[in-house]
């Protein structure tokens, strides 16, 4: 999961882990972001949000709190879910 955009009309209950998250809509969870968070006009995040690199525009509204966070750390958070896993590769089948 590279990016994830949350659209003017969605509320997001939960946090979100991704390497770039836009949002647009309202979030009600935290927010883990490896590279950017960008927090658009009109939107509403409701919990913390993690960084590498955060912009917020004008009338975006954050009621929580906001920490850039060391490449270090990002990396330890990321390692936890599988959001950043690659995929083993398939097998081919047994022939039979």
């Amino acid at each position: 999961m590279k990016t994830v955009e949350v659209d003017e009309l969605a509320v997001i209950n939960g946090d979100i882990i991704a390497n770039e998250v836009v949002v647009k809509g309202t979030v009600k969870g935290n927010i883990y972001a490896k590279t950017l968070v960008k927090l658009c006009q009109n939107c509403t995040v409701y919990g913390k949000i993690f960084y590498g690199d955060l912009v917020i525009e004008k009338s975006a509204v954050l009621s929580g709190s906001s920490e850039k966070l060391a490449p270090g750390v990002v990396d330890k958070i990321f390692k936890k879910t599988k959001a950043f896993t690659t995929p083993a590769p398939a097998k081919p089948a047994a022939k039979q």
